[in-house]
């Protein structure tokens, strides 16, 4: 697992600096450039399948629906939460990591409530590491992650690679 580990996560680090401007911040008729989470995640999920090899032995999955997995729902309070990606192997107990994106206007509680949910995934549902991937800024600092598994990671800017965080 630490190889598939290896290869997926410098796909990742190439994939996120591929990200161009045009699916970074998204430029709008009659206002400001903003950032949208979706499109910033639809262009990295792009980013990754084409880098993935193909006998690589996980599948991504974007926003996989948890609803309906009574024993998930239980562990995280009765409701079931969609992570922005799964790197998994589906129908086994094989999960190579779980992935939280968030803009640069989130609130440090919402932050700090996919960082939980990562944490859940890590200790709970077995993922092997958890990425809260911030784009956009990295203005939050000292934000709280329990376990050295979790990695945070900041995209300030399009083309360049995401700076990781010391948030334990």
């Amino acid at each position: 697992m630490i190889k598939d580990w290896e290869v997926f996560s410098e796909i990742l680090y190439e994939s996120i600096a591929d990200i161009r401007k045009e699916y970074f911040k998204i430029e709008r008729y009659r206002d400001l450039p903003t950032l949208r989470e979706r499109v910033y995640c639809y262009e990295l999920y792009h980013q990754l399948r084409r880098r993935l090899p193909e006998d690589f032995p996980y599948l991504l999955h974007g926003e996989i629906d948890k609803s309906g997995y009574d024993w998930i729902a239980e562990l995280f309070g009765g409701s079931c939460p969609n992570p922005d990606f799964v790197v998994h192997v589906p129908g086994k107990p094989k999960n190579l990591v779980v992935i939280e994106v968030k803009t640069k206007g989130n609130k440090k509680s919402e932050i700090q409530k996919d960082i939980g949910k990562l944490n859940k995934f890590i200790t709970k549902v077995n993922y092997y590491r958890g990425i809260l991937l911030l784009f956009g800024s990295d203005e939050i600092q000292d934000m709280k992650i329990p376990d050295k598994r979790i990695i945070a990671m900041c995209h300030n800017e399009p083309g360049q690679r995401p700076r990781i965080m010391d948030w334990y």
